[in-house]
């Protein structure tokens, strides 16, 4: 199920307030239609649009490229394109290619890929990828992929065996940095830590009670499916309805990201409204427990708006719901 809508940057306009004496930055963006994803990088913002990237300066808030458009030839996506940044650059994976930009958004050429390649791979080298050796089996297993797309070191497989219409049965965060991989192993609160010839280098692991998957979990899940479907194909919901089938517990992890030499971990748990995170370093040790005033897209706490943490300040975009308009949120976070 592909996230409809992502964002369309053209104009906008800055706006700053304080708020609860928190001393958060609000940034409206009013043109903005449903941003799926935004990177924060230095004083670079990097917005993904369902077929467009746009590179913002919030250092005085100038649009400084914005490419890409619904198409088959150069620079042009034909399904939703997945932005990923990596140190020499910026790619963009689409459907059966990846296309390959400087951090300013300069062209600079484009690959084909097979069409089973996995849209949220992490780019290691000019040479390397990691990615799902393929994102619809039923087992998943994590590989390292030569330049040529081709499997030649498995990382990690799953132990589980999932089955067809499984709640998060393709939900499975790792990610990438310099020369490590980072995967969460199964649904436990484990993540191993892998070097670029796929030999685990660190690993964490912690006891952790999953949260039991309620009835108002399963409301809140079709609730986000619902308002993913286009107009046009009333028959769409129906039939995810009946072939979704639900665990027991939700994993243990919903999140894990890098920033700042830091690993962040999410999981489904929240206490006094916010959202909780375990902060590692990188080579596996424990920092700190913290609450992250994360907001959800619906009433629960399952979906939640695109954020990053990024120099110990969070940031989300967030739909206002008076306005319309599409908000930058740049906080502080504290240890709890």
């Amino acid at each position: 199920m592909k996230v409809i809508g992502l964002l369309l940057l053209c104009f906008f306009s800055w706006s700053v307030y304080t708020l609860n004496g928190a001393g958060e930055k609000i940034i409206s963006f009013p043109d903005v239609n449903k941003p799926s994803r935004f990177a924060v990088d230095g004083d670079r913002l990097f917005i993904n649009e369902q077929f467009t990237i746009s590179i913002y300066s919030l250092a005085d808030n100038r649009l400084i490229k914005k490419f890409g458009r619904q198409g088959e030839g150069p620079q042009e996506f034909k399904i939703s394109a997945v932005m990923n940044l990596f140190p020499d650059g910026l790619a963009v994976i689409s459907y059966c290619k990846i296309s390959y930009y400087t951090r300013d958004g300069e062209y600079i050429r484009e690959k084909r890929a097979p069409l089973h390649f996995y849209p949220g791979a992490r780019i290691l080298t000019k040479d390397l990828f990691v990615s799902l050796k393929n994102y619809v089996e039923l087992r998943k297993s994590l590989w390292i992929l030569d330049a040529e797309f081709n499997p030649i070191i498995e990382v990690y497989k799953e132990k589980t065996k999932h089955k067809f219409g499984e709640f998060l049965g393709n939900f499975w965060p790792f990610t990438a940095e310099g020369n490590r991989i980072f995967s969460v192993k199964d649904n436990e609160f484990q993540v191993g830590i892998y070097d670029t010839a796929g030999k685990e280098v660190a690993h964490i692991s912690r006891e952790y009670e999953r949260i039991k998957y309620t009835p108002e979990h399963k409301e809140e899940f079709f609730k986000h499916i619902k308002a993913q479907i286009p107009p046009g194909n009333p028959d769409a919901y129906q039939r995810i309805v009946k072939f979704s089938i639900f665990p027991e517990c939700l994993p243990a992890i919903s999140n894990l990201f890098i920033a700042n030499n830091k690993i962040y971990i999410g999981t489904f748990g929240k206490e006094n409204g916010k959202s909780e995170f375990f902060v590692y370093t990188t080579d596996g040790k424990f920092i700190e427990r913290i609450l992250v005033p994360l907001t959800p897209k619906y009433d629960g706490y399952m979906f939640y708006y695109p954020y990053t943490i990024k120099d110990d300040k969070l940031y989300q975009l967030i739909e206002n719901g008076t306005t319309g308009d599409w908000e930058l949120h740049i906080s502080g976070i504290k240890q709890e």
